[in-house]
């Protein structure tokens, strides 16, 4: 991957999950995250059994403009249809991946000396593409952000791509074509807002990494996507940073957010420090929704702990948020789950830098006499908003949000989902090479159970979407859509395959001698947790070696023993 500096190098991926009640989280949880989380990590570098197939999926969408790559995907819980921002074109797909409509969003005539469309400019412009940075639907309006225009966002009409409501006459994202951004609708202080977290670009220096933005198509225009209060806002400064930012190779990098309970949070990975050699570090960072000062920022490290020392599992290359049961327990909690590259440093030495220089203008307060007075006598609730302690960070061991690694593989993750089903956890991956895999979470490893060759292009970024009904996955590549049942039990013809394959979801219907899954529909009584009608793939398949007695009048009732 272009952002990784030639001195580290790719080795495998990791996966590890993070626990967390986020509903209920206080902010001794956000230090801690329930405590130290899975113990071992699962090699399979050679040792897995599991066959990669083609996929026979019928189900798939190549991208009709050959000089467009897939960006980012949204999927409309309210009709299931999919939304696609790709570069120049932004796609409207049904449920079965059909194309309904398209609009082109570029090549534009533009400058990176010029201020959006609404302010003149006399500087000379060329054409430019436009990299779609962010879509998603709101009620029922479609959001998309782009690179061009120093990086605007516009309101359009879901049903009809080509109407739009509004622009921003201010940046919001990234307007390079590597600068990653990550934005969701959650609640702000009054009422319903944007949340946008977005890498450094080659635009004004007083454009925030970190904002609340309105949204509302109501006039006046000149507000839409507007930050939500002066303070609603962490900005970049130019002394923060060694040397000039353009010349960074690579500066931060937001991988995903999400809304939990009454906070919202983002994932960002960056150089430990800004120097020409750097360990590279993941933090995950959270607001308060009642908060429109952003008194309440507060952003920890991520962990993911290596066998030795010389391992480092902590650039983060996607993630997702699911309600998950481990180790048996019965209660669903809000699950972070994110694969990490491994990367062998090369022994570099360097200070820690304990200041979020890529998100305030101000230091991170790394004040550990409040870290411990919030962790001992804070509500669940609990939304800190001291004045002159904000924003609040550090990457000392008692602050550090710390997991083990659940499975290891010498495929390079680029996406990752996951989702309960009855008591097992179970992951999805998508890979750099075009792979999908399946794996069923036991305890503290993880084991593929299912691999799939879709493509020979890379999955994107988060390029993972589970259907609303939880039945079928939409993998994004970056030229092809495809949609890939969770289950296909039907295809396994005996108990013994059936039970081979290992599949959380497929078990054999004893009555109907069929592969199903376990739900009445398919196989009735399978429910009943004592009954023998559905066997698992942890149960003995049921052989019939003698009936008693062999023969019986048809016209009476008969007791039978076998």
């Amino acid at each position: 991957m272009n952002f990784l500096h030639r001195s580290h190098c790719w080795k495998s991926t990791k996966m590890f999950t993070v626990p967390t009640e986020i509903d209920n989280v206080n902010t001794r949880q956000m230090l801690k995250l329930h405590s130290v989380l899975l113990d071992i990590c699962i090699l399979s570098l050679l040792s897995s059994n599991v066959q990669a197939v083609k996929s026979q999926n019928d189900h798939t969408f190549q991208i009709p403009n050959r000089n467009s790559v897939f960006q980012n995907q949204f999927l409309d819980p309210s009709d299931g249809s999919l939304f696609i921002g790709g570069l120049n074109y932004i796609y409207k797909l049904n449920s079965d991946l059909h194309l309904i409509q398209s609009a082109q969003t570029g090549p534009v005539d533009d400058s990176p000396e010029c201020r959006p469309p609404r302010f003149s400019c006399a500087e000379p412009k060329t054409t430019t593409d436009n990299y779609n940075k962010v879509i998603l639907v709101h009620q029922n309006s479609l959001i998309t952000c782009g690179s061009i225009y120093q990086g605007t966002c516009r309101i359009r009409d879901p049903g009809s791509l080509n109407v739009t409501y509004g622009d921003s006459i201010r940046e919001v994202v990234p307007n390079t074509p590597s600068g990653l951004a990550v934005a969701f609708i959650a609640n702000g202080a009054t009422d319903r807002v944007l949340y946008v977290a977005s890498s450094y670009g080659d635009w004004l220096r007083n454009v925030p990494t970190v904002s609340t933005r309105l949204i509302s198509r109501s006039p006046p225009d000149d507000k839409l996507f507007k930050v939500t209060s002066e303070d609603a806002e962490l900005t970049i400064p130019e002394t923060s940073l060694d040397g000039s930012p353009a010349d960074q190779p690579f500066n931060i990098s937001y991988i995903y957010g999400f809304t939990s309970g009454q906070f919202s949070y983002f994932v960002a990975s960056q150089p430990k420090e800004f120097s020409t050699i750097s360990r590279y570090t993941s933090k995950l960072v959270r607001l308060c929704h009642g908060d429109p000062d952003f008194k309440s920022y507060i952003e920890l490290p991520l962990v993911c702990g290596g066998m030795t020392e010389d391992e480092d599992y902590n650039l983060i290359q996607s993630a997702h948020l699911a309600s998950l049961s481990l180790d048996g327990d019965e209660e669903l909690k809000d699950i972070l789950v994110a694969p990490v590259p491994l990367l062998h440093l090369n022994h570099l030495s360097g200070t820690d830098n304990t200041e979020i220089s890529w998100a305030g203008s101000r230091e991170c307060s790394n004040n550990q006499f409040l870290f411990s007075f919030i962790s001992q006598s804070s509500p669940a609730d609990y939304c800190h908003t001291f004045e002159t302690q904000r924003p609040l960070g550090g990457d000392n061991r008692a602050t550090i949000i710390s997991a083990r690694p659940v499975y290891e593989s010498t495929n390079y993750f680029t996406a990752v989902a996951a989702v309960q089903h009855f008591e097992t956890p179970i992951i999805f991956t998508g890979g750099y090479s075009g792979n999908f895999k399946k794996l069923r979470l036991n305890g503290s490893s993880a084991e593929v159970y299912e691999s799939l060759d879709l493509h020979e292009t890379p999955v994107i970024r988060n390029g993972l979407l589970i259907s609303e009904d939880r039945e079928f996955i939409f993998i994004t590549s970056e030229d092809q859509i495809t949609k890939v049942p969770v289950e296909e039990c039907h295809k396994f013809t005996t108990c013994e395959e059936c039970h081979m394959a290992e599949d959380p979801y497929c078990g054999w219907c004893s009555l109907q001698t069929e592969c199903t899954r376990r739900i009445d529909s398919q196989c009735q009584g399978s429910q009943n947790g004592t009954s023998l009608r559905w066997l698992s793939s942890e149960d003995d398949c049921l052989e019939i070696t003698g009936v008693t007695p062999k023969f019986a009048p048809s016209r009476t009732t008969t007791n039978v023993t076998l």
